[in-house]
């Protein structure tokens, strides 16, 4: 079994341009039914990772991070609304938790202050998911929808997270001496 993966760049709406590399999948050996063949995922639950810590100050506490946190889900057209407003909230949570956790990490007294994004940094929208669940992400046919329902805190990439790609965001994730 061939699989292809992409790498996608965003342009304008949502013109893309893909680079595309063929490796061999690795098939299901114990005979039962499973995804293994899928270009992704079904689902990715709000995974958020810290990018580009930036600690310059002489104090450890002083300083932020940029926090990316992605969610996607292949489901029904009908729940593009709904869930991409769960994922914002879920991401922002989890977010916040994260950046609570590295900056007490940095030493004792330190504290953080997370900024909630007030919508997905991207997002794709309804009139779009279903093209873009077939045409270009492939949602597979076992999923429970072929609508990509997708929330991003910040625009990057649909699937990585890569600090290159966040060098020039604005942080959201303050760490600072508790007062």
């Amino acid at each position: 079994m061939v699989r292809c993966v992409c790498r996608f760049t965003l342009i304008g709406v949502l013109l893309l341009a893909s680079a595309c590399r063929v490796y061999d999948t690795p098939k299901a050996t114990d005979g039962a039914s499973s995804n293994i063949d899928a270009v992704i995922s079904c689902t990715r639950d709000a995974e958020v990772r810290q990018t580009n810590p930036r600690f310059h100050n002489v104090d450890r506490c002083e300083g932020s991070y940029t926090i990316q946190g992605i969610s996607y889900r292949c489901g029904r057209v009908g729940d593009v609304a709904t869930k991409t407003y769960e994922f914002l909230n879920t991401l922002n949570q989890r977010a916040r938790t994260r950046c609570e956790q590295l900056c007490r990490e940095r030493g004792r007294g330190c504290e953080g202050s997370y900024r909630d994004a007030s919508k997905c940094g991207f997002s794709v929208p309804t009139s779009r998911a279903t093209m873009v669940g077939t045409k270009i992400v492939g949602c597979h046919p076992n999923c429970e929808g072929t609508a990509f329902i997708y929330c991003s805190l910040y625009h990057g990439s649909y699937f990585r997270i890569e600090d290159h790609l966040f060098e020039d965001m604005e942080p959201n994730c303050y760490c600072r001496r508790a007062r």
